[in-house]
């Protein structure tokens, strides 16, 4: 059988036609994803495919048990690897008392010091919905403290993987394998969380560490644009009670090159760690995740050592 991985991410377009083929592994036979349409016909499904549904639903029925909130199976890593963070980012309670207001502060349009309110991008428009995952969103912003229940598991484990955006009223998260009648593949998206945001992109909470959570940006609805909206954005997070926050990026211009799959999954990823002040660690307590030849100076103050 082809993955999960490879089902759900081909299921954004609308199907010509779905073929039966013969694995040469197996005796048995599977249904093809389809192939695909142009974005210029992107309105011709309003539902999600009947193949795509039951392809979801009998996964989620055969890994319940990793679904489940009181599951035990939660330090099983995923496939990616972390290099030495490119920085460790220190926020004094000044930075992260700015960020404490009940009203966001506009400033040009400007939320949050992120960026503007818009609409998503790249999906169908009949997924534009920020009410039908509304009894499974959770939300939090500065002041209110971190989720107080949320399924805790490795970076890169799918089960244990959620998503976020970020608006006017705070940071909102959906777990991913959330089923949704309305959604193409079948579960969330970031469009069916919020049908305006500033940012998405993916969170997985650290199952030892509850004040640790690791994110990435990788919403193709609610892309980021620039460094300074991924930086902003793990503040955010900061500020939202996380002691800290590991954010998977690196400081290429996205404006050649949007931020994509590679950048939030594979080996040796790019990081930089964001911490309150009090709990800044000392160089030598900062442990690779992967191998020394990956050792990139970490900066502390503006000064870079390693």
């Amino acid at each position: 059988m082809r993955s999960l991985t490879h089902h759900l991410a081909h299921a954004r377009r609308s199907p010509v036609r779905v073929e039966r083929t013969h694995l040469r592994s197996s005796n048995q036979t599977f249904t093809q994803a389809p192939q695909m349409r142009s974005r210029r016909f992107i309105d011709a499904y309003a539902e999600a495919p009947p193949y795509m549904r039951t392809y979801v639903q009998d996964w989620i029925e055969k890994n319940q048990q990793k679904l489940d909130l009181s599951s035990s199976d939660v330090n099983v890593p995923g496939n990616s690897t972390f290099a030495l963070p490119t920085g460790v980012v220190s926020m004094s309670a000044n930075d992260i008392e700015s960020f404490l207001v009940q009203k966001s502060e506009v400033h040009q349009g400007v939320l949050h010091g992120i960026g503007k309110l818009r609409l998503p991008s790249d999906c169908n428009p009949l997924e534009v919905d920020g009410f039908v995952l509304e009894q499974h969103t959770q939300t939090t912003r500065p002041g209110l403290g971190r989720f107080k229940e949320v399924a805790c598991g490795g970076y890169d484990n799918r089960p244990y993987k959620y998503l976020y955006v970020i608006d006017a009223d705070g940071l909102h998260i959906v777990r991913e394998f959330t089923e949704c009648e309305k959604s193409s593949r079948g579960i969330a998206v970031h469009s069916l969380i919020k049908s305006h945001a500033i940012i998405g992109g993916e969170a997985f909470f650290d199952a030892n560490e509850p004040s640790r959570v690791y994110i990435n940006f990788g919403s193709s609805r609610y892309y980021p644009t620039s460094v300074k909206q991924m930086e902003n954005t793990a503040k955010y997070w900061l500020a939202c009670g996380y002691d800290e926050v590991v954010a998977v990026f690196s400081s290429r211009d996205l404006q050649n090159k949007p931020y994509g799959m590679k950048d939030r999954y594979g080996k040796n990823l790019p990081n930089v760690i964001y911490r309150r002040a009090e709990n800044v660690m000392t160089l030598n307590e900062i442990q690779p995740v992967d191998t020394l030849s990956q050792r990139t100076k970490v900066t502390f103050d503006g000064k870079c050592y390693g």
